[in-house]
């Protein structure tokens, strides 16, 4: 798409209208309107776990982070750097890539956390 097609990066709509053959749009802090064709609006947010309020703020600070990010660092195992607590889903997408964050990605998900924890368990016997 790169070079072929327009691509508007963290920008937030604040207006859309078509006239059935064009679409309209107007940005927040841009003059002017864009028209298209098409629009694909991919309204994704950011990893980050410090919004995740359910956990207390001390442990929140003690998960490592991916560079540059605020995702989790994950083992192989989709375990954090604080052992015992492990993510799945769109946290461990930074990680392991988008299917994780996706129904389809759960299986996969499943059998590495069940493997890590089978280690551990047989690790302490």
């Amino acid at each position: 798409m790169e070079n072929v097609v327009p691509v508007h990066l963290q920008r937030r709509i604040t207006r859309a209208r078509s006239d059935g053959c064009t679409a309209r749009l107007t940005l927040a802090g841009e003059a002017g309107e864009l028209s298209a064709d098409h629009v694909l609006a991919a309204t994704g947010y950011r990893i980050d776990v410090n919004a995740l309020s359910l956990l207390a703020p001390d442990l929140r600070r003690a998960i490592a982070r991916i560079p540059g990010s605020g995702a989790p660092r994950l083992s192989a195992g989709l375990e954090s750097s604080v052992p015992g607590l492990y993510f799945a889903g769109s946290m461990a997408a930074p990680t392991f890539g988008p299917m994780l964050r996706f129904v389809a990605g759960t299986g996969f998900a499943a059998r590495r956390i069940t493997a890590s924890l089978g280690a551990r368990v047989g690790s302490m016997v």
